[in-house]
């Protein structure tokens, strides 16, 4: 980030604070905390958190007329996002969002690798030296340069020198094997994709488009799947896949910026969370504040009682994910919060409210106990009573100010007379 603000600052010959940094929809709440702690180390000061897909929707949709439903597929090195969205004459609406953030082009690449290192082991046996770390660089460019040629031909050659004991191997592989290397990667793709729509009620008939994005859709077995589970339609290829994300992020930007464009005025972008957000009860499982696919900013509100006597406090524990064991899910952060005083009692006397809410990029806020009711009529109470406190105050500095030249004014009228008589003698 430190490195791209650089160039943007050099190209544009101005000091850059402010950015639109986008990230696959699948990422938490917790790597996306982390983006933002790296782009304030970065030196940026106001940072704007986009989904991916949500970006190249944008991207794409911004001079599309009427209405459309829309699957993006952005399937790129290191993830897969899945989101469908509804386009409506400069409306973005996220309907539903789906992913792995482990599933992408790396991932083929390290079973081509796995397949290059058995290829070499039955042709000349078991290595007999480790592999050196030149060895590893050489096998991962080799596979992904394989990978890269079979997206337009059927066959490729692989070609090592010095692996190992290995003086020389040569490996034909064609497009029908690397198909059947990674079937099951690309069977997960369409899992996702089909999981996406069914959370949201929706079939492969009630989507009007579907487009690709990232470089890893360029492979003809990707788009022939996907071709096939959506009753064979054609997929949009005409967007660029490796840019069509920085596009929607600068229009983005632009809107934010208040960049004075007649195509930007009527654009509006409605996103949603990836997944549920919840804490554990005392029973473990997970109690659901923010069901998946929800639209933000949101906030939740749900009362629990307490489990104890005369318990002081409560620590709520948050999870994000859709298992009903809330330990099964991913652990994000706890809090510890203090009961108001006038709120102690008896186990299940008291119920407590909990609030989760969640900003534009995806960040949570939780407020309970004493913390929990300090809202707007809380604080006007407060400024009275601070306002009574300080009117009071100024009246007691005014009674004083009275009492003081009332009580000393003998004394002051014979120090203005001895100065007055010193004044003529001078």
């Amino acid at each position: 980030l430190s490195q791209l603000k650089a160039s943007v600052e050099k190209k544009l010959n101005e000091r850059i604070v402010n950015a639109v940094l986008t990230v696959p929809a699948y990422f938490n709440e917790t790597q996306r905390q982390a983006t933002l702690r790296a782009a304030t180390m970065a030196g940026f000061e106001a940072v704007r958190l986009l989904n991916e897909p949500t970006a190249a929707a944008m991207a794409y949709g911004l001079f599309v007329a009427g209405k459309k439903r829309v699957v993006v597929f952005d399937f790129g090195g290191g993830t897969l996002d899945v989101s469908v969205l509804l386009i409506d004459e400069g409306k973005f609406q996220v309907e539903g969002v789906g992913g792995d953030t482990h599933l992408g082009g790396e991932d083929i690449n390290h079973l081509l690798f796995d397949f290059v290192l058995q290829s070499l082991q039955n042709k000349h046996g078991r290595l007999s030296n480790p592999l050196t770390p030149s060895d590893i660089i050489q096998i991962q460019r080799a596979v992904e340069d394989a990978k890269i040629e079979l997206s337009t031909e059927v066959t490729t050659t692989i070609q090592l020198n010095n692996i190992g004991h290995v003086p020389s191997h040569t490996i034909k592989l064609t497009r029908q094997k690397f198909e059947g290397i990674c079937e099951p990667l690309f069977k997960k793709c369409i899992y996702i994709t089909r999981d996406v729509l069914k959370d949201i009620s929706l079939t492969p008939k009630d989507i009007d488009e579907i487009v690709m994005v990232g470089g890893s859709t360029r492979i003809p077995a990707i788009r022939t799947r996907l071709s096939a589970f959506f009753d064979n339609k054609e997929l949009c290829t005409s967007v660029n896949p490796d840019e069509v994300v920085a596009e929607g992020a600068a229009i983005q930007a632009a809107i934010l910026s208040g960049v004075d464009k007649k195509v930007f005025q009527d654009v509006l972008m409605l996103d949603v969370i990836p997944m549920s957000i919840g804490i554990e009860k005392a029973d473990g499982s997970m109690e659901v504040l923010i069901p998946k696919n929800s639209r933000i900013p949101i906030a939740a509100t749900k009362y629990f009682d307490t489990y104890e006597d005369n318990q002081k406090g409560i620590t709520i524990e948050v999870f994000e994910g859709e298992k009903e064991i809330a330990r099964d899910n991913t652990y994000l952060t706890y809090f510890n919060f203090f009961l108001p005083k006038n709120r102690i009692g008896k186990a299940g006397e008291f119920q407590h409210p909990v609030t989760i809410s969640m900003n534009q990029n995806g960040l949570l806020q939780v407020k309970a106990g004493i913390f929990h009711d300090s809202n707007e009529s809380e604080n006007a109470e407060l400024s009275t009573k601070t306002m009574a406190i300080l009117i009071v105050y100024l009246v007691f500095l005014g009674l004083v100010y009275v009492f003081v030249r009332v009580y000393f004014a003998d004394r002051r009228l014979w120090y203005t007379d001895e100065y007055q008589e010193g004044k003529q003698d001078l």
